[in-house]
Formats: structure tokens, sequence, C-alpha cells
């Protein structure tokens, strides 16, 4: 679990109760002027109003690329190679170092479009705005934000419609996240219990996830420092036995991937309230150097989809954290509804169908890791009850 004082109340709070203000998730029209939806009928400021301005007609749907015909024009991870089985006899731990959540590139330069290299091609569609074969977008959406695929396809509408939300008002966001993993804070940790030497292509790495919690001091990323495991991802609190699995995990060309769609939560506080981001049908990976004490990877990916009304719930009790009567209501519909617009996937991590509507949110995001070795099980997390609950929400 991650978690983190963000200071993002202003990401519930103000950027989206700013619904009407908002015009990446807003609007119905296939263009590219980024209208609202009391834009013109005819250009890219909507699909309602009567005086839409800069627009130009909307193309005609379009059946989108797959990666089929040519795989190498999408960005997928490495395919299982045909190779011997781990035989490392020493553990390999990495530690999160950095997180990207898509407002850098991987050198830290602020960009707008830095989301589009964060994730992998989830759906197997290279997916344009005029695409017919991708899921019904939900209410409210811009086909245009919501179809749109990264560089090779790659899925990331939390990256591309989310996250200019969190950082409108609150800019420091990642700069803050990896902060806290500079102090010692948090991070999230792979554990190679038989990783070889990973210039070799190999099967059959066991590997496991863990979250890290407050080391009480800064890292000193020698390979020694041990950082202590949250209980929550740990079946019966047995450091041994953790919740997340990648059993048939390989390494090919450098790459380490995890192999098989897993579920992970990423937990931030907000205001001493967590807001947890389940994230389903997961896929890892990460360029592995060295091993044990000397080992690091960089071109980390996290990526996997958001169920959106998962989400929704999880932000309800965040925004009932601050106000009661935003457990239910208009103003935090209007919440819900902003969140629902950036659907760009089913949860189960297809696409393709237009008859389905939209149910999750793709999500990339980028790290760096460097060796750690596991501490001890601290004491489970404490947090303030559901106010959504007491109130009835």
């Amino acid at each position: 679990m991650l978690r983190k004082n963000l200071g993002l109340c202003a990401f519930v709070i103000g950027s989206l109760f700013a619904a009407s203000a908002v015009t990446a998730c807003g609007g119905d029209d296939e263009g590219d002027g980024g209208g609202s939806a009391a834009g013109g009928t005819a250009g890219t400021g909507g699909s309602s109003g009567s005086s839409g301005t800069g627009g130009s007609a909307a193309a005609p749907p379009t059946e989108g690329e797959t990666c089929d015909a040519d795989p190498s024009k999408c960005t997928l991870p490495p395919t299982q190679p045909s190779a011997p089985a781990a035989a490392g006899t020493s553990e390999t731990v990495l530690a999160v170092s950095n997180l990207y959540l898509g407002t850098t590139d991987r050198s830290g330069s602020a960009t707008t479009t830095a989301w589009k290299d964060y994730g992998f091609n989830l759906d197997n569609l290279i997916s344009k705005k005029t695409d017919s074969n991708h899921c019904k977008p939900q209410q409210g959406a811009n086909p245009s934000t919501v179809k749109t695929d990264g560089n090779g396809g790659i899925d990331n509408s939390f990256g591309a419609n989310l996250m200019p939300l969190i950082s409108s008002l609150a800019s420091s966001a990642q700069d803050d996240v990896n902060q806290s993993i500079t102090d010692g804070s948090f991070t999230v940790m792979v554990r190679l219990k038989n990783l070889s030497d990973p210039s070799a292509d190999q099967t059959a790495v066991d590997a496991s996830l863990y979250g890290g919690a407050d080391m009480g001091a800064a890292p000193k990323w020698d390979g020694t420092d041990a950082w202590p495991v949250f209980p929550e991802l740990l079946n019966g609190g047995n450091i041994d036995d953790p919740k997340v699995k990648f059993p048939n995990s390989f390494v090919a060309g450098g790459t380490w991937v995890s192999n098989g769609g897993g579920s992970l939560d990423l937990t931030i506080s907000i205001q001493g309230f967590s807001l947890t981001l389940t994230i389903v049908q997961a896929v890892f990976a990460m360029d592995v150097t060295g091993t044990g004490a000397t080992a690091s990877a960089t071109n980390g990916t996290i990526a996997g989809v958001l169920e959106t009304e998962n989400l929704i719930n999880e932000l309800k009790k965040v925004a009932g954290a601050f106000d009661e009567s935003l457990c239910e209501g208009s103003t935090f519909e209007s919440i819900a509804q902003q969140i629902r617009a950036a659907s760009d996937i089913m949860s189960d991590g297809t696409n393709g169908d237009d008859t389905k509507t939209c149910n999750a949110i793709s999500i990339g995001l980028g790290f760096d890791a460097k060796a750690v070795v596991l501490g001890t099980v601290a004491a489970p997390s404490t947090g303030p009850a559901d106010p959504c609950a007491a109130a009835g929400g």
C-alpha cells in the first residue's frame, strides 16, 4: 500500500466540485477543440448549444486498429521467453525509489503529454477518438479524451483525464509523493526470491508484492535498508505469505514482468483519511540490473484498471470525511459523474464492443527502484470509520 499525506483535499472539494468548469471530461463532441457541453453542434464545442466556435465537423466513425496484425506497433510488456527457470540462491528486494504519476517524463520534465508513455496497451487496441470498436463512453464523457490512447495504444485515462484535475489545485502532488519516499514514509517492494543474473532470460521467478511502512528515517539506498512491511498485504500477518504473488513471473531481455493480472491496493492518505486505488488486471514490469544488495531497476511500469464505481465509493468516503452532506445528494453526484466520464475500458481489461458502456478507468504509473531488505512487520494501520456508513450514504 502507498500511504502519503498528499494534501489533495482540493482534488475532492475543489477540482471536482467545479464540474461545470472542467472541459477534459465534459461534452459529447468528437473534435479537438476541448469545448464543454455548452458548445455548438457542428464544431468541437460540444453536442448541445447553438453557437460553437472554431470547431470543425466531426470525422465519421472508423474501425480502430488492433495489435493483432503488427504487435510491434503496440506498447506491450515483453512476452515470456523460452528459457530455463530462475535458479538464484538468494533473494532480491527492490523498493520503489521514485514514482511517476504522469505529470512529468522520466527525466522529471513537466509535460501535459507525459501520460502517453506510462502504462501498457491493455485492450489490444490503438484507439482514436472516432473509432467505433470501443466501449461506449459514459454520459457526459468526451470521446476525444476517453477514446484516444497514448503511444502504442497505451491505456491511461487516469493520467490523461484525472491527473489534470489533481494537478490543477495540487501541482506538487508527484513531488510530495516522492519526498515521502525519500523520507522513508512509504514505498512498494517487489521480492524476487530466486532471481538469477537478470541479464539472462529466465522463467518461474518467484515474485511477490509488499507495502513499505514508515521506516522512521530516510533510506540510505545502499542495499541495507530494512524497510518495515504493512500487514495488510500479508495473509495472517505472515511476511512469508504475501497476498499478492507472481509465481510465474519472468525476465526477458533484462526486463522483469509480473506475468498474470493481479490486484493491487495503492492507498494514499488525504488529510488523514485514506483513499484506496484498487488496480485490477495489474501488470508490473521493470528493467533490472544486478541482484541482492547491488540490484536496481529503471523504466518501471504499473498498469491496470480502476473499477469506476469502486473508485467513486472510495472518493465518497473522502468527501464525507470533510462534510457528511457529501455522502449523498446532487453535489457528490456531480463529482461522481466527472469520474464516470473518464471511464475508457471494461473492468476485465477488455474493449471493442460499442454496445457495452465503459465501466473502468485505465491507469499507468512509472517508477524506479533500488535494493532494500524486508524489515519487520509493522503494526496494523488505523483510520477513521467510514463517515458515509454512519450517515447512511
